[in-house]
């Protein structure tokens, strides 16, 4: 799999001539050799990886490899596979920070209109639905209805797999007991809706159903012993990366959904092995945070802007811009564009990076005649496996002779990039070489890193 690639030539002065703010080569070796020390804080002490809390990933692949069903993984993947085909939706509540990366890697990985599509198209893979607020009346109610609108069933009526739905709960991840006690109450509203429409197969199927990722103690855990759920997953913070990114919080929705939990994992380790092994001209994470320190400690620009071109990593600018927040105080804003016209309301006091993904999932749509000569159907497959199948078609049909939607996006993005240039507006690229799970693996790890670097 490629490594994403960072691009700092846009905020180098250089290129964007005398009167910008951009970084000068004196400058930005200025701020490289102080990294250099740094970053060995951040390493383990033989100096081959990064330290403890950083390695989740790789202490999971780990893990899985020498346990399987016993490890945290394993018993991830157990869950999602047992009852794949027993429901057909799952509703994710709890602490709203740590359903931001799930929700974002569905957003990302699986069909746009995935929970719209009817089971066969979905590949049996179920609807799922992240409800990040335990306090909105509104919001709770909605989802409550929303997963028990196909469950009310007459006496001569068996359940089958539409009927059911599943619940995973996630407990605070910094033992908040405010947000502990909202989870438990959304946990205790959704269990009690779940065991009316289970009827008399309750007892069988709630233990099942409803899976915690909960604290030692606490009120989620106390009543996840109540219910006698099959399983409960630990609810960790650091050790679990940032907002429980490599915990179950996040890998038992994206198992359920058929996301390819062991290469984003693998994705995370390879950004992992790049920041320890790579030299500092070389170094992606290093050369972003000596690029946004000199702009900050040279140019005065402290203020960050995330554009994207792609509405479905939308949700990866949120965990992006929501970390960063908490992580090191940067404001960040994220923003999707689909022109050129935002470039001309900028000021000069912030610093751009432009978030690309250089291919399309699906095929290309032909815009000579303003529709499309083929759209394909989904496939009875997981969201990676049609990608992949996707992918395979895209190789035969490379370099259409006739206009498609794709380069109405590049143009965009070069003309942008024009634009920034001649404004003087100090911009970096982050460029995707496609939008999958090892990807964007990498890409929340380099997040992740940066910021530690940055605060180190």
């Amino acid at each position: 799999m490629s490594l994403l690639r960072y691009n700092p030539a846009g905020a180098l002065a250089t290129n964007l001539g005398e009167n910008s703010r951009g970084v000068t080569a004196e400058q930005f070796d200025a701020q490289i050799e102080p990294l250099k020390a740094r970053r060995e804080t951040l390493l383990n002490h033989s100096g081959t990886g990064v330290r403890s809390e950083f390695n989740r990933p790789e202490q999971l692949l780990i893990e899985y490899e020498a346990l399987r069903e016993k490890s945290e993984l394993g018993r991830v993947f157990r869950v999602a596979n047992r009852l794949h085909d027993h429901l057909d939706a799952v509703g994710v509540i709890g602490d709203p920070s740590a359903l931001i990366g799930p929700a974002a890697l569905m957003r990302a990985c699986c069909e746009p209109y995935h929970n719209e599509l009817p089971r066969a198209a979905r590949g049996s893979k179920p609807r799922t639905y992240f409800s990040t607020s335990g306090i909105d009346n509104d919001a709770v109610e909605g989802l409550l209805r929303r997963l028990n609108q196909d469950n009310v069933l007459s006496e001569l009526d068996t359940l089958g797999p539409k009927d059911r739905y599943a619940v995973i709960a996630v407990d605070a991840l910094n033992n908040d007991p405010e947000v502990s006690a909202n989870t438990a109450m959304g946990l205790r509203l959704f269990a009690n809706q779940l065991a009316e429409s289970l009827g008399d197969q309750h007892a069988r199927w709630a233990p099942k159903l409803i899976t915690p990722v909960a604290n030692d103690t606490g009120p989620v855990r106390k009543l996840a012993e109540e219910i006698g759920c099959s399983e409960v997953f630990p609810s960790r913070e650091m050790m679990g990366g940032p907002f429980g990114i490599y915990s179950a919080a996040t890998l038992l929705p994206a198992a359920f959904l058929g996301l390819d939990c062991i290469q984003f994992l693998l994705g995370a380790a390879a950004m992992n092995d790049h920041f320890a092994q790579s030299a500092a001209d070389e170094n992606m994470v290093m050369q972003s945070v000596a690029i946004q320190n000199s702009l900050a400690s040279d140019g005065g620009i402290r203020d960050h802007m995330l554009v994207h071109w792609n509405p479905a990593i939308a949700g990866l600018g949120t965990w992006h811009q929501t970390w960063n927040r908490n992580s090191t105080g940067t404001r960040t804003s994220t923003e999707l564009q689909s022109g050129t016209a935002w470039t001309n309301n900028l000021t000069c006091d912030i610093a751009i990076t432009q978030l690309i993904v250089e291919t399309v999932r699906t095929d290309q749509i032909e815009i000579e005649n303003g529709r499309p000569k083929e759209l394909s159907r989904p496939d009875e497959t997981s969201c990676d496996d049609a990608k992949a199948e996707r992918g395979r078609k895209r190789k035969k049909n490379a370099a259409p002779a006739i206009p498609v939607i794709p380069h109405r996006m590049q143009a965009a993005i070069e003309n942008s990039r024009e634009s920034l240039r001649q404004g003087g507006y100090p911009a970096t690229e982050l460029i995707l070489p496609s939008l999958e799970t090892h990807t964007i693996g990498q890409l929340l790890q380099f997040w992740w890193l940066s910021s530690a670097l940055a605060a180190t």
